[in-house]
């Protein structure tokens, strides 16, 4: 009999060894509400709670986006593109994330200017333990009528030189939850992305682009999205 109950604790034990989760993300359901820009994006932090490196896969789910849309998935600076028919996974290279780390994880869609509400669905895991997964969500809502705010009308932040031959300069307390900084030419094309890291000041730089009028895109991490139009002169 007792041998029979040690069996029996050893094997829960084991099992509640497996299902342990080593992913966790700061939000499993985030709504993005965005003018028809070329490319729009969802942020968040993923974290790999174990001691050990993972080789990380992600599996999309795409039934409730709409055709006119793209979808990919990046870790940091490394996109994956995510495909309706066919998506394998294990055809694509895992990204290493490494013990106790985090991870700047961007959901993406290319919209082709098209006005929709996509939704889709992702699930991180490790590609050596499937059942290791972490699923979330993004809702992401396209529409010329989405809720922008222009920086301008904004009194507690301050933004110049403007125009510019090279970097402005974004000052002021609302700037520490900008998780998302995208440069736009006037067609609506995607110039340049910025990194930001929390800070109440954020410097957008406009090296190496050609004189006209910019747009920049900064996103909260509550989904709110406020814009700046810039002037660059050479």
């Amino acid at each position: 009999m007792k041998k029979s109950l040690l069996i029996a604790v050893v094997a829960l034990a084991c099992s509640t060894f497996a299902s342990a989760q080593s992913f966790v993300l700061d939000s499993i359901q985030q709504t993005v509400n965005s003018l028809p820009e070329s490319v729009v994006y969802s942020h968040g932090l993923l974290r790999n709670l174990s001691d050990a490196q993972k080789e990380v896969r992600v599996r999309g789910d795409l039934f409730d986006v709409t055709l006119d849309h793209d979808v990919a998935i990046c870790f940091g600076n490394l996109c994956f593109n995510i495909y309706r028919d066919g998506d394998d996974p294990y055809e694509r290279d895992p990204y290493l994330m490494a013990g106790k780390s985090t991870e700047d994880l961007k959901m993406q869609i290319v919209t082709h200017l098209a006005e929709a509400v996509s939704r889709p669905f992702f699930t991180v895991f490790d590609g050596k333990n499937p059942g290791d997964s972490l699923r979330f969500g993004v809702v992401f809502n396209i529409s010329s009528t989405a809720s922008v705010t222009d920086i301008n009308t904004v009194a507690s932040v301050t933004m110049g030189p403007n125009p510019t031959t090279d970097v402005v300069t974004f000052k002021g307390d609302l700037l520490s939850s900008i998780v998302g900084v995208n440069i736009y030419s006037m067609d609506g094309t995607l110039r340049r992305v910025v990194g930001t890291n929390g800070s109440t000041t954020i410097t957008v730089p406009f090296e190496g682009m050609a004189s006209g009028m910019y747009q920049v895109m900064l996103s909260t991490k509550n989904n709110d999205a406020y814009r700046a139009t810039i002037s660059v002169v050479r």
